[in-house]
């Protein structure tokens, strides 16, 4: 006997500390992670007690955070559970429990260097189109200008700059999002469109964290990861930009040089036949979005393949002898190929000029 007493106390002291709560709620759904977007694994009945493992934050139920990983291996949310309080009465889920935000598996190496180097510009402002590759820019960060920053320093390669290109782009694999593993991108849509609507990115950390530059007024920080708000959603998929193969980025790096220079191309003849515009540019795995501001001066919008873009400048360096376009020659040109409406005028007056789609 006096060994099992001591064995029992041995187990005691290694084996996590669970408490038993009843559920107050009728049918309340147990799900795989702590958010109303995970699938149901199974229901509690009113007054069955549970015994919770550890809790983890998750999607706000009537101003409760919390979601309680219970013994059955399965998250509740704590507003359900009669714990007495609406802070933690248990320790917080580990990496690898589930979250808001996915999995929490631990990242590479890779993965951790992105996050290290988000961090080290904690404390800084959010600043609208700031930085990049290079650092902040106007004294701060957005949310892509951090995302694009972390992953330059971490991985030595560029991945495209906005929210959205960094969600389409081909040039990292897409996770489900209950995978996610440190260094991963997440992304949030309005209603839900992340094809189209993205809105916003931050760095997966660890369960039910992140770090971002989240809106004007909040420096760049690490918090919790929310799953909707005011219309706009998690996406289901995360961005995993590290073991991208290096074809990928040089197909990118092509595009970019493109895009600058067609940019520059354009310039000469954008306020005398066209006004302020916009272009998209195509390619069969990589989209890059080329934007004027403020969006609103936009009065063409353009769309290219990459094929077609390369012709064109082709076309205009054979026989244009470099100079800036500039003649009517050569703005029908493209009227005939995109059917712009093109005008031989006085410069049309806007303050707008091209620049990246800073969203």
């Amino acid at each position: 006997m006096k060994y099992l007493s001591i064995v029992a106390a041995s187990l005691a002291a290694i084996l996590p500390s669970v408490s038993a709560y009843p559920i107050t709620g009728d049918g309340v759904n147990c799900r795989s992670g702590p958010g109303t977007n995970y699938p149901v694994v199974k229901s509690y009945p009113k007054g069955h007690e549970v015994s919770i493992v550890c809790q983890a934050p998750g999607t706000d139920i009537k101003g409760d955070k919390l979601w309680d990983k219970t013994s059955d291996g399965c998250y509740v949310a704590d507003y359900y559970v009669k714990t007495g309080t609406t802070n933690y009465v248990a320790k917080h889920c580990d990496s690898g429990s589930g979250s808001g935000g996915g999995g929490g598996s631990s990242g590479s190496g890779s993965g951790k260097a992105i996050v290290a180097a988000a961090q080290k510009e904690k404390g800084l402002p959010y600043v609208w189109g700031g930085g990049g590759c290079k650092g902040p820019s106007g004294g701060g960060f957005d949310c892509s200008g951090l995302t694009q920053y972390a992953v330059c320093q971490a991985l030595k390669k560029t991945i495209p700059r906005t929210a959205q290109t960094q969600y389409n782009s081909n040039m990292g694999k897409r996770i489900p999002r209950a995978q996610a593993k440190e260094g991963d991108l997440l992304f949030w849509a309005t209603g839900g469109d992340c094809k189209n609507k993205v809105v916003h990115v931050g760095i997966f950390i660890r369960d039910g964290w992140m770090i971002n530059a989240a809106k004007t007024g909040t420096p760049v920080r690490e918090q919790s990861i929310w799953t909707s708000y005011g219309g706009i959603s998690i996406c289901p998929y995360v961005m995993r930009y590290v073991g991208f193969s290096s074809a990928l980025w040089i197909e990118l790096m092509i595009m970019q040089i493109l895009v600058e220079e067609f940019s520059n191309l354009l310039h000469g003849i954008e306020r005398t036949y066209f006004g302020s515009f916009a272009f998209l540019l195509i390619s069969p795995r990589l989209g890059y979005t080329v934007n004027c501001l403020p969006t609103s001066h936009c009065t063409n919008f353009l769309q290219f393949d990459i094929d077609e873009l390369i012709g064109l400048l082709l076309f205009h360096y054979a026989f244009k002898n470099k100079e800036p376009f500039s003649d009517y020659q050569t703005c029908c040109l493209i009227h005939d190929v995109w059917g712009l409406r093109c005008e031989h005028s006085r410069p049309r007056h806007t303050s707008a000029t091209v620049q990246s789609n800073i969203t």
